[in-house]
């Protein structure tokens, strides 16, 4: 059983974090691509954000026992134990009892119970009946990944989400070849802290994370500034407000104007930019 207990939670690992990556990529699509294509790429995302979960769930307990995962465990000691045995052993563990099960086998507990619970069920809306139209499924989707999926991945193996999107874990699993074409976006963390999302942050990615950060943080000072201007022309390329800019922030011309055309598209946006993470992460 020992060659079968490791392959199974080895290949059930791997499959999870290959659907995670996409989840991750089907979720944030949007933010680089504007297109009818795309319609239901926010969908996909939430589908494989939680079959990644289920199933990175399932790898765990089953590096501790493959037969935990069934619902009824094949009738046989673990000594005769194959995959083909295993394969025909029947349904396993279902969504909702995952936790419970996790718990008792390795002591985890799920960090946001409610999270967990409330995005199978979103899940489960958009799979067999319609896609809810007052949901940011997108936001949803960020928020169950790095709220549920990226702890409980970290605590058992060390992982980052993040990583499944700014690098290429597919070619990582051996899935695709050295020369595969693929290109990471690394905007990701620009996302998060948009979304006001809390994530880990891995020491590779430290200085990327908080030149992120400062960035935001700039734009969001400048865009207070602007609106507590007493003569202000919310345009682009007003000289008399870039000077402003760039007395107030210590800038060149040239940055001021950058940051001045920034912050006023946050401001046209009417986006929520004050509820941006922009405090230090550490």
């Amino acid at each position: 059983m020992q060659k079968a207990h490791y392959e199974v939670a080895n290949h059930i690992k791997e499959l999870g974090l290959a659907m995670l990556a996409h989840s991750l990529r089907h979720s944030l699509q949007e933010c680089f691509v504007s297109s009818d294509l795309t319609s239901y790429m926010d969908c996909l995302g939430v589908l494989q954000a939680a079959q990644a979960c289920e199933i990175l769930i399932k790898a765990r307990i089953a590096q501790e026992d493959p037969l935990r995962i069934f619902i009824k465990p094949p009738e046989s000691n673990h000594e005769n134990l194959n995959i083909e045995s295993l394969a025909k052993a029947g349904n396993t563990v279902k969504y909702s009892d995952l936790p419970k099960i996790l718990r008792k086998t390795t002591g985890y507990e799920i960090k946001d119970k409610k999270k967990f619970k409330d995005f199978g069920e979103l899940r489960n809306t958009i799979q067999h009946f319609a896609v809810p139209e007052s949901r940011n499924l997108t936001q949803e989707t960020i928020e169950f990944i790095f709220c549920v999926i990226e702890p409980l991945i970290n605590e058992f193996w060390g992982l980052y989400a993040t990583h499944f999107y700014v690098e290429n874990p597919l070619d990582t699993l051996g899935i695709f070849p050295p020369n595969y074409d693929y290109e990471p976006h690394n905007d990701i963390f620009n996302i998060l802290l948009k979304s006001n999302v809390s994530f880990l942050v891995s020491e590779k990615y430290k200085d990327q994370v908080e030149k992120d950060r400062k960035n935001l943080e700039l734009i969001v000072m400048a865009a207070n500034f602007i609106t507590g201007l007493p003569e202000k022309s919310l345009c682009i390329g007003d000289e008399v407000m870039i000077k402003q800019i760039k007395e107030k922030f210590n800038l060149s011309f040239c940055d001021a104007e950058s940051l001045q055309s920034e912050a006023l598209h946050v401001l046209h946006k009417n986006t929520p930019y004050k509820k941006w993470r922009i405090k230090p992460l550490y």
